[in-house]
């Protein structure tokens, strides 16, 4: 099943401005079976929904190192994060080989911004993070 993203709107008089809480989006495996669902700032009934395929863009996540050692009993990588890119299934990621404190993560996320998959894997392949 491939994810999609739902448009949904409550107002269709409002503008439809980023930020506007009169709409908003939701990512779904399965469009049929999703609900019309309501504002989740007033509450409202969605009066028009529209599904959107998503592009095989690079999906980037940032993910807590944050672990315990059993052995010494400790936390251990408090505050490093681990960067990992995929494309839009999951079905093909690469994972960095070092932790990355928040602030560095964000500036070597912003490389993959607005890449396709194959573009990032590219990328990806020539830093080696």
């Amino acid at each position: 099943m491939k994810t999609v993203l739902i448009y949904s709107a409550a107002d269709a008089e409002a503008p439809t401005s980023p930020g506007s809480q009169h709409h908003w989006y939701t990512l779904v495996q399965d469009p049929a079976a999703a609900e019309t669902g309501h504002n989740p700032w007033d509450g409202r009934a969605a009066i028009l929904k529209k599904p959107y395929e998503l592009q095989d863009d690079c999906r980037v996540s940032i993910r807590p190192a944050r672990c315990f050692d059993p052995i010494s009993r400790q936390e251990q990588h408090k505050n490093l994060y681990l960067i990992e890119i995929a494309n839009q299934g999951g079905s093909s990621a690469f994972c960095s080989r070092r932790l990355y404190r928040w602030p560095e993560a964000l500036g070597f996320i912003a490389q993959f911004e607005g890449l396709s998959f194959p573009a990032a894997a590219r990328v990806w392949r020539a830093k080696k993070p």
